[in-house]
């Protein structure tokens, strides 16, 4: 009888060690959902887009416009800025992609009438703090600043998952490493 217990208990140590080492997932892994995190997305009348942040560009559901990624100024006397003291949320105007007739996005080439004809800027500046400047009184240093404050916004969902993603990258790191010392 006693012969008879011992072996379900060997089954269930073996599986509690097996669950305890097992490895992490690969980097592979790892790098495909920091790529697809949640990122904000937004078009040129202010709609928020949710979407993996793989995609790039993105159509809103319900305006059919063109959302492109979001950034925020950090410029502390941004004019933009919330009462509340939020960053203002902006994205910059591509001329290069539209929404296709089935709703997709579509991709103009560089050397099209809608490009070579756009009058807007590809830097990334803050147009609420553009409105405000006096371009041509700014030092070369002072326009640097003001590309420095615009970030790309990240969703505080994915920042905190982020976070996450790099502690199983480095324990994954980790584990690799374990195991090319013990082949060593």
């Amino acid at each position: 009888m006693k012969s008879m217990l011992r072996y379900p208990c060997m089954a269930l140590i073996l599986t509690c060690v097996s669950c305890a080492e097992q490895k992490p997932r690969s980097l592979e892994e790892i790098r495909a959902e920091q790529q697809n995190l949640p990122t904000l997305y937004l078009t040129k009348t202010g709609e928020r887009v949710v979407a993996p942040g793989s995609k790039g560009v993105v159509v809103c559901d319900e305006t059919k416009e063109i959302a492109l990624p979001a950034y925020q100024c950090n410029n502390p006397d941004c004019p933009g800025r919330s009462e509340d003291g939020e960053p203002v949320l902006f994205s910059i105007p591509d001329p290069r992609f539209y929404v296709t007739v089935e709703g997709e996005v579509g991709e103009h080439s560089f050397d099209s009438p809608e490009v070579m004809n756009f009058s807007g800027s590809y830097e990334l500046e803050c147009p609420k703090c553009l409105a405000s400047r006096n371009k041509s009184a700014e030092t070369p240093e002072q326009s640097q600043q003001y590309l420095r404050w615009c970030q790309p916004y990240e969703l505080p969902e994915s920042a905190k998952r982020r976070e996450e993603l790099e502690e199983e990258h480095k324990a994954r790191v980790d584990y690799i490493n374990r195991r090319i010392g013990e082949t060593d």
